[in-house]
């Protein structure tokens, strides 16, 4: 099943690649080609058993300038990986313009048996226009949950976040030069 709401888009791909392999493939994209300062993007995915999925972008996500009032462009994806399923998430990079300010979240449940693929990528900026490293700020918090094969709450969608700490955490803060 797949839905959005602005200013993320969903776009299933069918390939004969994806076909032949068994997997599912959705690309994301966004209205007006990137995102602004106070827009809000979360991304539910759920891998079952033995499925294979990959998502990718259309393009470079591009994080506009933020607003007079500072408030941070907002991406968080929460995915769990059911037993024998494979998870990738290999995006375009991130392209911070000038004076942007973005924020990231991802966390991971993964099942026994399951496989997660992920590339976390930011590039410098429009470097060309002269603003290389110049967002404002940049943070990216990924986690990485070992869950039980028999743990319904990994597919439950209103399930909290397990007290237990993560198997594997990465996180990343960056401020530009300003």
């Amino acid at each position: 099943r797949v839905a959005h709401q602005s200013p993320m888009r969903l776009l299933p791909m069918r390939t004969a690649a994806a076909e032949r392999a068994g997997a599912a493939a959705c690309a994301l994209g966004s209205y007006g080609g990137g995102v602004l300062g106070g827009d809000v993007l979360r991304l539910r995915v759920r891998a079952t058993d033995g499925a294979s999925l990959a998502i990718t972008t259309q393009s470079s996500t591009k994080v506009y300038r933020a607003k007079r009032d500072g408030r941070a462009t907002r991406q968080a994806l929460d995915a769990s990986v059911a037993d024998g399923a494979l998870l990738v998430v290999a995006p375009d990079p991130l392209v911070p313009f000038a004076d942007s300010v973005y924020e990231q979240a991802q966390s991971f449940a993964i099942a026994p048996g399951g496989s997660v693929v992920v590339v976390d990528w930011i590039g410098a900026g429009r470097v060309s226009s002269g603003e290389r490293w110049a967002f404002a700020s940049y943070r990216s918090r990924s986690e990485y949950h070992a869950v039980a094969a028999d743990d319904a709450t990994m597919l439950d969608d209103d399930a909290a976040p397990s007290a237990d700490p993560p198997a594997l955490r990465e996180a990343l803060w960056l401020a530009g030069r300003g």
